[in-house]
Order: C-alpha cells, then sequence, then structure tokens
C-alpha cells in the first residue's frame, strides 16, 4: 500500500478524536462535497483517512488538491490495488488513529453538527458504543430516513435499521474484525457488521436529526446488492449461525446453491440465449424502487408483528407489492404461505421473496385467484387505481380474505401516479357493502413511531367480515375503536408539516419568479414534490 507523506501531528503529538475514513473508486467528482462535509465540522477533533482503491480516475490528484487546499488539517492519502469497498474501508480504519470511527462515502456528506453531537452522546454514555444519525436522501429521491439503531437483534435481521455511516468506538470494529470482503455481492457489508456488533452485545443510540447527506443515484452499489437480496440474505444467515433457525439456514445454503449453479450454468453456456421477451412497460423506474426499498422494509418490521397481534395470518396475499417486503416480513415471522401479485413490470431480479410466490396480475381490473387468504394486504395501492374501478378493486380484496390490511393515500397526501386519492371514510363505504366492518387498532400503535413512513401511520385500517372477526376473537372487542368512534378522515402531524413547509417554499418561489418574469412549467414528481423549469 502506498502512503502519502503524513499530515501535520496534533497537538502535544496525541491522536484525534474521530477518524472518518473516505474509500473512493471512480467517485473523485463526487470527493471534495464529501471532504468539506467533514473540514466545516463545529468539532474540530478528527482526521481524514482517503483510501484510494485502485480507482481509474483521478482520485489521487483530487485528494492531494484537498490536502493543499486544507493546509494543516490532518487529512492523509492511502493508495491500494482495487480490493472492493469491505477491505478499502478495513485498511483505512487499520490506518487511522482516532478512538472513535465514522464511515464516510465518496459521494455522500455530513451535516457540519454531525461530529458534535454523535461524539457527545459516546463521551456522555460509556455504555453506548454505536450512534447513528437519521439520513437525508438528495438527488434522484429526496426525504428522510429515520435511524432505529436501537431496536432489538430480531427486527435487525429483518433489514438493515441504520446507515453505513454511523460513529462507532474502535473496539467494535477490532471485536467483529472489519467489514467482510467475502460476500457475494458488494453492497450489505455494513448491515452484516452491525449485526456482528449487536451478536457481540455492542448497544448503539440514535440522534434523532438528519444528519447524514446521502446521495441518491439511479445506479449504485445499493441498487446492485438490493437485485441479490435474497443470495446476500442467505449469505448472512449462514454467517450467523446462531442468530437463524436450523430451517432457516438450510433455506439459506439452498439459496446460495441455486445461486452458484445458476452462475456455472451462465458461464458454461455454449450458445447465446434467444433474446428474451421485451419486459412490460414500468411506471416506476429504479431510482423508484431503490428509494422505496428501506422505507418499506422499515414499516413492515414495525406493521407485521402489530398486525399478528390480532389476526392469525398463517397464509398471506399481498395484493400491489411491489418488490415484497412486506411479504418477506411475514415469511420471516412465521407465514407458512405468501403470494404476491402486481403488475408484470415488477423487476423479478429485484424481488425480496422467491419469484415463485410472485404472480402478474393487473389488480387495476377484478381478478379471482379461485381461494382465499388469512390475511390480504394492500397497502397504499388502491390511489393508482382509476376511481370507476376502485368498487371492483375493492370487491376483490374482499373475495380474497376475511380481514384484510388495507390503506391508500388520502387527498393532496401526492405520489407517483396517484389518481384516486380519497379519505378512508370513502373506502370503509365500500368495504361495508361487501361485509367487511373496518378495526382501526394499526393507526394508534404507530401514530408516534416515526420509524414508520407517516402514510403507513395516517392510512392503515383492518377490515373484517363476520367470519374473519369469529376466527380471530381479539378483533371483536375492537370494534368502533381508535380513530373510528370520532373521526376516520385524519391528516398525521408529519404530513401536515411536509405539505405545509411545501407551500410556504412555493410561495417564496413564485414571488421571486414573478420579480424576474419569464414562462415556467410545472411538473409534479415523485410523493407529489414540485419542479419547476423556465422555458421561455
Amino acid at each position: 500500500m502506498d502512503r502519502d507523506p503524513q499530515p501535520p501531528p496534533a497537538p502535544g503529538g496525541r491522536p484525534p478524536a474521530v477518524s472518518v475514513v473516505i474509500p473512493c473508486y471512480r467517485q473523485a467528482e463526487y470527493l471534495p462535497f464529501a471532504v468539506s462535509s467533514v473540514a466545516l465540522q463545529t468539532f474540530r477533533d478528527w482526521e481524514i483517512v482517503v483510501v484510494d482503491d485502485g480507482s481509474p480516475d483521478d482520485t489521487a490528484a483530487v485528494t492531494r488538491q484537498l490536502i493543499k487546499k486544507l493546509a494543516g488539517r490532518r487529512i492523509r492519502l492511502l493508495r491500494q490495488p482495487n480490493r472492493g469497498l469491505a477491505e478499502a474501508r478495513n485498511a483505512g480504519i487499520r490506518a487511522s488513529r482516532g478512538r472513535y470511527v465514522l464511515p464516510l462515502d465518496a459521494d455522500d456528506g455530513i451535516d457540519r453538527e454531525f461530529l458534535a453531537k454523535t461524539v457527545a452522546v459516546l463521551e456522555r454514555e460509556p455504555g453506548i458504543s454505536i450512534v447513528a444519525t437519521d439520513l437525508a436522501k438528495f438527488g434522484a429521491a429526496e426525504g428522510v430516513i429515520p435511524a432505529n439503531p436501537e431496536a432489538p437483534l430480531p427486527v435487525l435481521l429483518v433489514g438493515n435499521q441504520q446507515a453505513y455511516c454511523s460513529l462507532y468506538r474502535r473496539e467494535v470494529f477490532e471485536a467483529v474484525g472489519g467489514y467482510a470482503p467475502d460476500m457475494p455481492v458488494a453492497g450489505y457489508e455494513d448491515w452484516n457488521f452491525w449485526i456482528s456488533a449487536a451478536e457481540r452485545g455492542f448497544r448503539a443510540r440514535r440522534v434523532p436529526e438528519p444528519l447524514l447527506l446521502y446521495r441518491v443515484k439511479s445506479q449504485s452499489m445499493i441498487t446492485t446488492a438490493n437485485r441479490h437480496d435474497r443470495q446476500l440474505r442467505a449469505w448472512i444467515a449462514l454467517r450467523h449461525p446462531a442468530l437463524f433457525s436450523e430451517a432457516q439456514r438450510a433455506a439459506a445454503a439452498e439459496v446460495l446453491q441455486g445461486s452458484q449453479a445458476a452462475e456455472a450454468d451462465a458461464g458454461q453456456a455454449s450458445a447465446p440465449a434467444a433474446p428474451a421477451a421485451p419486459a412490460a412497460p414500468s411506471p416506476y423506474d429504479e431510482a423508484f424502487y431503490g428509494a422505496t426499498a428501506d422505507g418499506s422494509r422499515r414499516a413492515a418490521a414495525r406493521i407485521v408483528p402489530l398486525v399478528r397481534e390480532w389476526v392469525g395470518a398463517a397464509s398471506v396475499l399481498d395484493v400491489g407489492c411491489g418488490v415484497g417486503a412486506f411479504l418477506r416480513a411475514f415469511q420471516e415471522a412465521g407465514a407458512a404461505e405468501v403470494l404476491g401479485i402486481d403488475g408484470d413490470y415488477v423487476p423479478r431480479d429485484r424481488l425480496l421473496v422467491d419469484p415463485a410466490c410472485f404472480r402478474p396480475v393487473d389488480v387495476a381490473h377484478p381478478f379471482d385467484l379461485g381461494r382465499t387468504f388469512d390475511l390480504v394486504v394492500s397497502l397504499e395501492v388502491a390511489e393508482h387505481v382509476p376511481p370507476e374501478r376502485a368498487d371492483g378493486f375493492v370487491a376483490s380484496l374482499c373475495r380474497h380474505g376475511h380481514v384484510v390490511l388495507f390503506s391508500a393515500a388520502v387527498p393532496q397526501q401526492g405520489g407517483n401516479q396517484h389518481v384516486n386519492e380519497r379519505w378512508p371514510s370513502y373506502w370503509i363505504e365500500r368495504f361495508r357493502a361487501h361485509g367487511h366492518e373496518p378495526f382501526d387498532v394499526v393507526r394508534p400503535a404507530l401514530w408516534a413511531d416515526d420509524q414508520v413512513e407517516y402514510w403507513y401511520r395516517q392510512n392503515c385500517l383492518l377490515f373484517a367480515d363476520p367470519t374473519g372477526v369469529e376466527r380471530n376473537p381479539r378483533l371483536a372487542g375492537a370494534r368502533g375503536a381508535g380513530l373510528l368512534s370520532g373521526a376516520p378522515d385524519v391528516v398525521h402531524p408529519a404530513a401536515f408539516a411536509a405539505r405545509s413547509g411545501e407551500a410556504q417554499e412555493a410561495l417564496q418561489l413564485l414571488a421571486r419568479l414573478g420579480a424576474e418574469g419569464g414562462t415556467y412549467a410545472f411538473r409534479r414528481g415523485e410523493r407529489g414534490r414540485l419542479s419547476i423549469q423556465r422555458v421561455g
């Protein structure tokens, strides 16, 4: 490994408090943003170690320019042949000297208060070893993802609960042994690292502010990893055998063997395969799935255990399942049979369940699978169905189950291709036409849970017909409870705050545009966000 000349020593020759380690491969264009975000910290006792992981771009030259520009700051450059993200992080951390470690990707940044607020937790609470903050997305998607590092280990096994960029004590790295370089596909190293840390008893704390600035791109390492989700989850299960049952480990081994066999078959093919049939046109792109996957998994990890307290769910049908985050959570909670249906545009390589558990169906038209399920799930789907087909959509849900978990966007909620945003009372009337009464047991339990996106907290209702209540007798005592006792049509404070902030921004922008003059085009994008472009 090559090392550039060392930066000036800290006062008194002591090591810095925090080592920020930034691996870089083909990300030189973003590197100044990452380094500058550290240089602007209000907490000043840090060093930066940039690891040039054999990058073919000008990573080394850009780093040297930054070192020159920020003369007097403790910034070092390490260079090594390309070995991947895990090995680059490990090399940088081993070469660093701080008692606290912060991994930072070269295309991300941190708020100027990040180190001050996370270091304060570790200094104040010796029993805490890891501190995570919420995450603010920018780029191809926007929004805030709350961290949940204090979740119990079983929840962490369902899905990652915090971002890679969390501050931790050096002892965590040493006990875990670093980031695993042998994952079959890069991208889940941090999740595996947090599982290893929790397995060894290290405790984490959350700073409930969006201090990590996370760049979302249509194509990235994590979008590639998400396409191999089943394979990577299987690898994690086998890496942590004490945390998974014998049946789960056997299923994981089967998944990995199948992946290896498929790769071998692909390598041995002697003739080019016939061209695949063109995929159905998709109303959702790669960025959409990448931006919504984490939120869906996190919501599923909270909602599924809650629903199972009220409803036995050995078989589950998810209508409008997307890539199957809720199906996966129900499977891991013990459901023996799950099936998801959605448009043929859903990318099969991104499914979180076995492709055999997915069936392409146009759910905007009446459908009949010829059987019923213990629980039918349809979350934030009905708003995509044209108003003239809403009655048929509800009839299809009720046809397939005596109990339905349902949510749909309310007016002005905003979103991608929403054509029928309605208040819950609208849907309650349609479910009642099929003998399904509402039970408001989900919203009160989730209302203050900021780990779950507000639209689930605001919109989720259970519906059950008499047979469903008879089979799940706990529901009988919940009839008419919750918000249904008064006003079912409510807006969550988080939704109100989001829309109020956007309205204020829009008024200010319109005032400025009016002063400048010109012709502008307005477009409503993902989750209803307005964008404005000058056209004349």
